[in-house]
């Protein structure tokens, strides 16, 4: 789903292959000229993120982003979740919609990649693609404190701090994945496909390995042992 506002905010100054005189196929050698990377109201305002982005959009990169509903390997229902979708509903969208809204209000994102595995969530994020209507700040403020009280739900996806913390290799984050896919996707199908991928000599380590150190790697503070327990529960 393409931002319409991007193009007209591209940087006036020439892309740095053209202006180094690289020709194209050089310069795809040299550095990418589209990402598509994970990027949403929760990660949206780390400042590695911002930097990250910042630096992309100034070289000319293109950025596409994914897995912007931000869905975690946990499910719960916090008071913020359930202020945040009466407060959105009554404005004519909903928080699915309003998680990608505030996605599209940075304008150096030139498109979202987003799943819609049936015609309803096309319509729904068609509709928010088109719409004109915009969050406001206590909008984003309800965002940000939604992904306060569920910070340890979500996954960042920085599994090389927790899985270098074990003795042996384990893929944390595919099973995160798998979990995420089950949980926040609702795609159970594709959550067994996922995890029963990983070799089955990894998948026995998970029902004894101890976590504790990977767990103090963790900057969201997920449990992760309990979490690939779970999965080997859920998905094996």
């Amino acid at each position: 789903m393409y931002n319409a506002d991007y193009r007209k905010r591209l940087p006036a100054e020439p892309h740095p292959f053209r202006k180094a005189g690289c020709s194209a196929k050089h310069a795809l050698h040299e550095r990418p000229l589209f990402l598509l990377f994970t990027y949403n109201y929760r990660l949206m305002h780390e400042p590695r993120m911002k930097a990250a982005v910042e630096a992309c959009y100034r070289a000319g990169i293109g950025l596409t982003a994914m897995k912007t509903q931000g869905g975690g390997q946990i499910r719960s229902d916090s008071e913020a979740e359930i202020e945040m979708a009466g407060r959105f509903l009554k404005k004519g969208f909903s928080d699915h919609q309003a998680k990608l809204m505030a996605v599209w209000k940075d304008k150096r994102i030139a498109s979202i990649c987003s799943q819609m595995p049936n015609l309803t969530i096309l319509a729904v994020n068609g509709a928010a693609a088109v719409d004109q209507i915009r969050l406001s700040r206590a909008d984003h403020n309800l965002l940000a404190r939604y992904d306060c009280e569920t910070r340890s739900d979500y996954c960042a996806g920085c599994d090389r701090l927790c899985s270098e913390a074990l003795p042996i290799d384990m893929p944390i984050g595919d099973v995160m994945r798998s979990l995420m896919y089950a949980r926040s996707y609702q795609d159970l199908g594709l959550a067994r496909m996922t995890f029963n991928e990983l070799p089955a000599r990894t998948r026995a380590e998970l029902a004894r390995l101890d976590f504790d150190e990977a767990e103090k790697s963790c900057p969201r503070n997920l449990p992760i042992g309990r979490l690939m327990r779970e999965a080997l529960e859920l998905l094996a």
